[in-house]
């Protein structure tokens, strides 16, 4: 069974990502909560991921996103349950396609990112030896 069926294809991740990378959002762009919201809700197409994860509710603690590029190093990428089959399908999948949706980030505990959203895809992309990845990032926390 394909652990990744609760999400949409790699190909609706592409057409997400390349709409906030080229044509919506660029490094440096600011963006509220509701339309990270809506951003990472269009990623989760099974509605228990995102309930269970808490993330509108986790989201919403800060009022703006700014999209940076924080190097790997500096995120918790070990901060919650990863299931490693998950992270193999990502690595996959970005061996393929290029490019995966944006991760969103919360807290910044002495001098390390929380991960709201993506810690299978930060992982994975860490396994495949990127050393920077393309985030949300609350304002509040810089």
């Amino acid at each position: 069974m394909n652990k990744l069926n609760n999400i949409k294809s790699w190909k609706d991740f592409n057409i997400i990502n390349e709409y906030y990378t080229t044509e919506s959002i660029k490094i440096g762009d600011i963006k509220d909560d509701y339309n990270v919201l809506m951003y990472v809700q269009d990623i989760h197409s099974n509605s228990e991921d995102f309930e269970e994860g808490d993330l509108a509710e986790r989201i919403s603690e800060f009022s703006s996103y700014i999209v940076k590029e924080i190097p790997i190093k500096d995120i918790d990428i070990n901060e919650f349950y990863i299931d490693e089959d998950v992270v193999e399908e990502y690595e996959e999948e970005y061996k393929i396609h290029r490019s995966y949706p944006i991760i969103v980030l919360g807290e910044k505990w002495n001098s390390t990112w929380g991960i709201i959203d993506g810690t299978h895809r930060v992982n994975a992309l860490n396994n495949l030896g990127l050393e920077t990845v393309i985030c949300f990032v609350p304002v509040s926390q810089l």
